[in-house]
């Protein structure tokens, strides 16, 4: 990501599609058209709002795929938003990022979302979440519980604390079982910090599908979303748990 130059990632993200094998969904990191521009994220979520959104519709057109990531938006009553969108057959869903991170200053500047977003790829369904949302995992579990095959993130997670993206992202995967789609940034913000890659594909039991390095390009997996509703039946971890927590209240009555 360069950042604070929504262009020349624009003119990046464009030039890795352009190679990019057939696929049913495209993820981007977190913040990918302006990296942890702090100081200007407001100017340039003014000045580029439009223009990505048009941008990343184009690219869902052109490949037929729907297309993840988020960005700087400002809403219409001034709060700044790290927002993801989801472009998919000509619509355009959002979900902003309800879990802020001190460390990264995100609270003095972004207003924290507080509705989960569910969107469909080809006949799956599917929850959205960004970075720092991956340590809340009643998030996930809502999601689960509302039989979705998987959560798609768009992260920008600093490489000092990437074995526990690595170690959350499967166990997301696993005590929800069901799959991980992560997509992490890769490079030097201005302020120093690295961010170290390592994206990701989990499936509901754990196994990882993909995984990438500390280079940025662009990979292509296949999986079966039906792997989730599978798992779970054949395994149903989560309706065991649902019947405990009804016990526990039968019994406390």
């Amino acid at each position: 990501i360069d950042e604070g130059s929504p262009e020349r990632n624009i003119e990046r993200v464009d030039a890795a599609l352009r190679h990019c094998e057939p696929a049913d969904l495209i993820v981007l990191p977190e913040l990918w058209s302006t990296g942890y521009a702090h100081e200007r994220w407001r100017e340039l979520a003014t000045s580029s709002a439009v223009r990505v959104r048009e941008t990343m519709a184009a690219w869902s057109a052109a490949c037929g795929a729907a297309v993840a990531g988020s960005v700087v938006e400002v809403d219409p009553d001034g709060s700044l938003r790290d927002r993801m969108l989801f472009a998919a057959g000509g619509a355009m869903a959002t979900y902003d990022k309800a879990h802020l991170i001190p460390a990264m200053r995100e609270p003095e500047f972004f207003t924290a979302g507080s509705t989960l977003t569910h969107v469909e790829v080809g006949e799956s369904k599917w929850g959205l979440a960004i970075c720092f949302d991956l340590r809340f995992p009643a998030m996930f579990r809502t999601y689960a519980q509302a039989d979705r095959a998987g959560v798609i993130i768009s992260s920008e997670w600093p490489s000092a604390r990437a074995d526990h993206l690595r170690t959350l992202c499967r166990a997301r995967a696993i005590e929800n079982q069901m799959f991980v789609i992560m997509c992490n940034c890769v490079g030097r913000g201005a302020d120093g910090t690295d961010f170290g890659g390592g994206s990701l594909v989990v499936a509901p039991d754990g196994a990882i599908l993909l995984e990438m390095d500390d280079a940025e390009g662009v990979s292509v997996v296949d999986i079966d979303p039906g792997a989730a509703a599978r798992l779970r039946g054949t395994f149903p971890v989560l309706s065991l748990e649902n019947a405990a927590i009804d016990g526990a209240r039968a019994g406390r009555d």
